[in-house]
């Protein structure tokens, strides 16, 4: 707003119905000191609507000069009804910057009109479809409630919009269905008159448009038996039709499910697995690929005697070791799907739990016996002479069955059945297997099922009973009948208890013991058959490294008992360990913490990679340098004693006899030089208890090696602990002052 230019519209606020014109005075005055023309111009209204008598006023200072603005309504929709803000701005032509901008409004009056129309306005049929057209010729928003009658009150009437809303300019249409309460069964037709009524919101004014519907009947009497026979006759030409073109191969003409194979029913009691195999046959002479490119379906059905079990398990083997399922059915179930050319894991991978166990005695569960065949998976037991009870394992205590096997290659050799990426037709790898387990002990459902199992080959789809038209199942007749006990007995190749003593393992003492790495052979120089006891849970995969020459890794397991809860003072809750091997005076070491895991657990076997993470002692026991804390005894502050062999670094010492500290880092100062001294030769294993405040651990050491090598921990010669691994005062690679 400029103090020069004085601006003032009279009126400020205008109003008019559309296509009426409105004019608004604009007084302009210069109240500078100098001859001014000012520029004159409207901002925020469409250039269309206005009309301003000059854009231009030239004053002498203190002299006025009026305009005249006129504003042109639009007429019709043109403009919407409501308030239009717009600007007055007169600028100065003599000093840049200097402007006056004044305010005003325009209302535009709303004005409502509107024209509506109905087609068609006859229609034939069970139901009328009208349409009402609803034209905008007003200015402002109209909402339409709409409505239907027919004199008899014998129609309903729905509409697609209602109210109706029809913006300014716009045309609606809103369809309108008119349906009789009753039609005429037979003829004649029956016409109905209909008035559809339009009510604005906005006004009083009712608009009624008229329309006819000539309901017409069901049907004429003759056509009722006609019809029905018309719909019989194609529905058995099409059933028939349909059943020959598409379900002839795979269900019968009165809808029965057609099978590869059947097999005779066979009573499955608990405890006791059945199977059944069968191979996948080509119905022309090219040979079956191994995976075959269909899936499988079986239905297993058993008769309902009121005291036999409401479900089984079944299991589906390929020839190469790879399972489907466990699943479950009952005896009203829809017939399973396996997807041969996919999926499956390992068999010795599923998750069985229970499932192959016999519970008959819940005291003692054993393994479920194999009436032929070879079994899925081999389970650890406690006494497989005495008392053959499956080792169970959670939270110390024995609970759930324990899967030995630990990879395919294991499981496979276990099961007889060797590993093939393509396998011909008719030989006897082509093999596929059904295992069939009843989990119900006998006390709960004394009568054993006769299953009776129906195979096929369908297609790829997902749950597809379309048979398959290259592949077909065919039946094998059962094996020789043997009863086979998954049983097998778990153990380590050496188990040591360090140290002996009651006492356990001592602070400020490193327990060593000498790690005997030998050939796995038996006394005619064959090498042992380990691959049942290789597979500890969290043990390698032996397969990966079977071509090696040289022991890889060394699989490992560190246990001990806490203090019960009742008992003073705590247990340490971790061990320090260092692997060292030594040869032609290059030592490289290994180190690792391993915290508390109970004896009766399953651990937590770890392994020694042998071949890529050894390094030079000097570097792994410095590296990070807070490992040189495990040396340490923190009730002396001066370095742990060994038992029996040389230090594997000396310390620095303080003025006090005690260990010299690095200031900054808080971490013992080790003598560089004495990393050599150590000439213990082949391998060592060190284990120590870094915990000061915590009653001493009777720590179990367990080691195993790959199916060529052993390895085995000896006591040393000479058990003896020595002397303080402190050098003396001056020595070189030490400082010469204390470091506090």
């Amino acid at each position: 707003m400029s103090d020069l230019i004085v601006v003032a519209a009279a009126p400020e606020a205008l109003s008019g119905p559309p296509g009426e014109q409105v004019t608004a005075q604009v007084q302009v005055q210069n109240f500078g000191r100098v001859v001014d023309a000012y520029s004159v111009e409207v901002q925020g209204l469409n250039p269309d609507w206005y009309v301003l008598s000059t854009d231009s006023v030239s004053l002498f200072p203190g002299d006025s000069g009026q305009l005249n603005l006129v504003i042109n309504i639009p007429a019709g929709s043109g403009a919407t009804a409501g308030w239009y803000e717009f600007y007055i701005r007169v600028a100065s032509g003599v000093f840049p910057g200097e402007e006056t901008i004044v305010p005003l409004v325009v209302r535009v009056e709303p004005v409502s009109e509107y024209h509506a129309q109905v087609r068609p306005e006859l229609v034939e049929g069970r139901a009328g479809r009208f349409t009402l057209n609803v034209e905008n010729t007003g200015n402002t928003e109209v909402v339409l409630d709409l409505d239907g009658a027919d004199p008899e009150g014998f129609c309903r009437f729905s509409f697609s919009e209602n109210p109706a809303t029809v913006e300014p300019g716009t045309t609606r249409e809103v369809q309108v269905l008119a349906k009789p309460r009753r039609r005429p069964f037979v003829e004649p037709s029956r016409t109905h008159s209909l008035v559809f009524s339009l009510s604005p919101r906005q006004s009083a004014e009712r608009t009624s448009l008229t329309a006819r519907l000539e309901a017409t009947p069901y049907a004429r009497k003759w056509q009722f038996p006609a019809a029905l026979v018309a719909l019989l006759l194609m529905a058995w030409l099409g059933y028939t039709l349909f059943w020959f073109a598409q379900e002839r191969d795979e269900i019968t003409y009165l809808r029965e499910e057609k099978w590869d194979d059947l097999s005779e029913a066979e009573e499955i009691s608990h405890g006791r697995i059945g199977m059944l195999e069968f191979e996948l046959v080509s119905e022309g002479e090219m040979s079956v690929p191994y995976p075959p490119p269909i899936g499988l379906r079986a239905s297993v059905s058993w008769p309902n005697t009121g005291d036999s079990p409401p479900t089984v398990g079944i299991v589906v083997r390929s020839p190469g070791g790879t399972c489907w399922g466990p699943r479950m059915v009952d005896r009203t179930a829809e017939p399973l799907h396996f997807p041969a050319h996919e999926g499956g894991v390992p068999c010795h991978e599923l998750k069985y739990g229970w499932l192959l166990m016999d519970v008959n005695d819940p005291e003692a569960p054993i393994p479920s016996a194999y009436g032929a065949g070879e079994p899925l998976t081999e389970y650890c037991v406690r006494d497989s002479d005495k008392n053959p009870t499956v080792k169970f394992f959670r939270d110390g205590e024995f609970q759930t069955p324990y899967n030995l096997s630990t990879d395919d290659f294991l499981s496979t050799v276990n099961a007889g059945t060797p590993v093939s990426s393509a396998i011909l037709p008719g030989a006897p790898e082509e093999k596929w297997s059904i295992y069939l387990v009843n989990p119900h002990p006998e006390a709960q459902w004394p009568v054993a099922p006769e299953l009776t199992v129906r195979l096929k080959a369908v297609d790829k789809a997902p749950h597809s009973w379309k048979k398959d038209e290259t592949i077909s199942v065919q039946r094998l007749e059962l094996p020789h009948p043997r009863l086979s006990m998954p049983y097998v007995q778990c153990g380590w190749d050496t188990e040591l208890d360090i140290p002996a003593e009651e006492g356990g393992l001592e602070h400020g003492v490193l327990y060593v013991r000498r790690v005997e790495i030998s050939p796995r052979t038996t006394e005619d120089g064959s090498y042992e058959d380990v691959s049942v006891g290789a597979g500890h849970y969290g043990c390698p995969n032996w397969r990966e490294y079977a071509l090696e020459s040289e022991l890889r890794l060394i699989c490992s397991d560190v246990t001990w008992e806490a203090l019960d809860s009742g008992q003073e003072g705590i247990t340490a809750d971790t061990v320090f360990l260092i692997l060292r091997h030594s040869h032609e005076g290059e030592a490289r070491c290994w180190s690792r913490v391993e915290r508390h895991a109970s004896p009766d657990s399953l651990g937590s076997p770890f392994t020694w990679d042998l071949h890529s993470e050894g390094r030079p002692c000097h570097e792994e026991l410095t590296d990070p340098q807070q490992i040189l804390w495990n040396l340490m005894n923190w009730n002396t502050f001066e370095p742990a004693r060994y038992e029996g062999v040389q230090p594997l670094v000396k310390f620095c010492p303080h003025e006090s006899g005690q260990a010299l500290f690095d200031r900054k880092s808080a971490v013992p100062l080790p003598q560089m030089e004495s990393w050599g001294q150590n000439r213990t030769s082949g391998w060592t294993l060190y284990v120590l208890n870094p915990s000061s405040d915590a009653a001493p651990p009777r720590v179990t050491v367990k080691f195993k090696g790959d199916q060529f090598w052993r390895v085995e921990l000896r006591e040393l010669p000479n058990s003896t602990v020595g002397d303080t691994p402190l050098v003396p005062q001056g020595s070189s690679g030490c400082p010469q002052r204390s470091a506090g």
